[in-house]
């Protein structure tokens, strides 16, 4: 009995050792990967916000949010851009912005918030406020829309004062207050509300004529022009010659004439005419007897060679006898 008692204990305790071994074994070999696979160790990689263009965005155009979207990368963006929506909205663009391109700082004007109109002009124009006594004349138009604006002279002579006018400011923004309605009278009293004011970007030229047409009592009529088609130049790189100029033209080390053209003979002076051609002669044909007794030429003897030089203040001539001279001598 008590034999059966200490197999039954030594049977026990085994099981229960192995029991512990197995979940000891189990434990250590699903802890490294517990411990890969939990968020809270896996290092998290830092993503940057850039903000780009939904859609094609020519020049002169007032941003919105609706016109931009955000893009996260993990490579930081390039400097000078933005990173929300907002930062980008009521500013007008200064070049062409293609769709999916980062907006950068120097492509955009500053906030219009700000009351200034002077960064939103372009170059070699100026702005011109007119003011609209019917706002009925000027159609629905928006920031960075092209007009043209006729002036009617006595309702006789119509002439165009401006070509391509960029409205800076007009719209919703130079609407009359919608308070007033019909019907309703104005306390007494009070001072005569200014007419809304149309602020258009045109040539110094083009103003003076909108000014004088304002001071005749001209009435001014506006049209909305399409916008204008991207230029190939905006699409196409810089070459090198536009970017570092053209390479000055060095002058060659040792200037020579080339072989291939002759040098060209010193013109006579003015006082003097040049010699007329010489006019070549022909000779009557030969008779046949003159043929016959013709004289046979003669071998000509060289001429001995003559030596040039300079005896004092004279130049000196000296020839030479030939071998054969020297032997009949």
């Amino acid at each position: 009995m008590r034999r059966r008692l200490r197999y039954f204990r030594l049977s026990l305790l085994m099981t229960v050792l192995v029991i512990v071994l197995g979940a000891v074994y189990w434990a250590t070999r699903r802890s490294p990967s517990q411990g890969a696979q939990s968020p809270k160790d896996a290092p998290i990689a830092q993503r940057y916000r850039v903000v780009v263009a939904t859609t094609d965005l020519p020049p002169f155009t007032l941003l919105s949010p609706e016109m931009v979207q955000v893009r996260e990368s993990e490579t930081p963006p390039p400097p000078n851009t933005f990173t929300s929506p907002q930062e980008v909205a009521q500013r007008l663009t200064r070049t062409l912005i293609r769709a999916g391109e980062p907006i950068f700082a120097h492509q955009v004007t500053p906030p219009l918030s700000a009351g200034t109109v002077a960064p939103m002009l372009p170059v070699g124009m100026v702005g011109v406020a007119i003011p609209l006594n019917r706002r009925e004349q000027l159609p629905p138009v928006r920031v960075g829309d092209l007009v043209r604006i006729y002036a009617v002279f006595s309702r006789q002579k119509v002439k165009p004062v401006a070509m391509r006018a960029i409205v800076l400011m007009g719209g919703a923004a130079s609407a009359a207050p919608s308070s007033q309605q019909a019907g309703q009278s104005t306390p007494q009293g009070a001072p005569p509300e200014s007419p809304p004011v149309l602020l258009v970007a045109v040539t110094p030229e083009e103003a003076k004529a909108i000014a004088l047409a304002i001071d005749s009592g001209a009435t001014l009529y506006y049209a909305v022009l399409p916008p204008p088609p991207f230029s190939p130049q905006w699409e196409r790189p810089l070459t090198l010659d536009e970017l570092v100029g053209p390479l000055p033209n060095k002058p060659p080390a040792n200037p020579s004439p080339s072989p291939s053209r002759p040098a060209a003979s010193p013109s006579p002076p003015r006082g003097q005419s040049s010699a007329p051609p010489p006019i070549p002669l022909r000779l009557p044909p030969l008779s046949p007897q003159d043929n016959r007794k013709a004289p046979e030429p003669k071998p000509k003897s060289p001429s001995p060679p003559s030596i040039f030089g300079i005896v004092g203040d004279r130049p000196v001539v000296l020839s030479v006898p030939v071998a054969e001279e020297v032997k009949r001598q």
